[in-house]
């Protein structure tokens, strides 16, 4: 697919570590991307098929993880935006200080990249308005996308979209969406669309498409099923010399 065919659509920014530590999570995600199949790290996968989740505590850097994985890919190929603000957000990211590591310049880019976050906006339904809009691409007009916000397509009407869509998906905050075990069902997803969404993408019905997703508990719902294409990178908390940067974000909030 060439750059002009592309599509990436940033609903909300990834917060960004100040002083990035690296971890192995990081590696191992790459590794995910990749399908690389050596070391004895948690993931063997094909080509980034399916969904991979950062389970931590918070704090533990899951969201620094996802946005850093992010600036590598974005470092490797130009990108065109469906929006100025999707076109903002890249640039933040390139003019980011130590935005890039060596010895990653074998992550191969994605066709295209979307971004949304659960600590900004935990409606469902508005991850789906907004996901549509990011499927129907650079084809959309301001009319059309105008009419998906107003009158959005079923979940079962966009599997279709989703099937033949390539591309990267990054949900930040998914606990957001999932019981906290207060009523029972504990990592369950509280909206069924989404639950059905990553159960088929998990289970390689959508072999050209890959989610990585941010949570501070455990996907249960694909844990107990257990597709073929999930799994679950558990990102350790870090000392707190390594961890002093989360407290620095804009809102003081302990997000990642």
């Amino acid at each position: 697919m060439t750059n002009g065919n592309r599509t990436d659509y940033f609903v909300h920014s990834l917060l960004r570590a100040h002083d990035w530590q690296h971890r192995p999570e990081f590696d191992w995600v790459c590794d995910w991307w990749r399908s690389s199949s050596r070391g004895s790290h948690p993931v063997q996968a094909s080509r980034g098929i399916g969904v991979c989740a950062l389970v931590g505590m918070g704090g533990a850097g899951k969201t620094a993880i996802a946005e850093r994985f992010l600036n590598e890919l974005l470092n490797v190929g130009q990108v065109s935006n469906v929006s100025s603000q999707s076109r903002e957000t890249l640039e933040e990211h390139r003019k980011a200080p130590n935005s890039h590591e060596s010895g990653y310049e074998d992550l191969p880019p994605p066709h295209s990249v979307f971004v949304y976050s659960f600590y900004d906006d935990d409606k469902p339904e508005n991850f789906f308005r907004h996901r549509q809009i990011w499927l129907e691409g650079s084809q959309a007009s301001v009319a059309t996308i105008a009419e998906s916000w107003k009158n959005p397509l079923s979940p079962s009407q966009l599997m279709p979209l989703i099937q033949r869509h390539q591309g990267l998906m990054i949900l930040d905050g998914l606990e957001k969406v999932q019981e906290s075990g207060a009523r029972g069902g504990f990592g369950r997803l509280t909206s069924p669309s989404l639950r059905d969404l990553l159960n088929h993408i998990a289970c390689g019905a959508a072999r050209e498409l890959s989610v990585l997703v941010t949570s501070r508990f455990p996907l249960t719902d694909l844990r107990d099923s257990q597709p073929r294409f999930f799994h679950t990178i558990a990102v350790d908390q870090i000392d707190v010399a390594a961890g002093g940067y989360i407290k620095e974000y804009g809102d003081g909030k302990l997000r990642s």
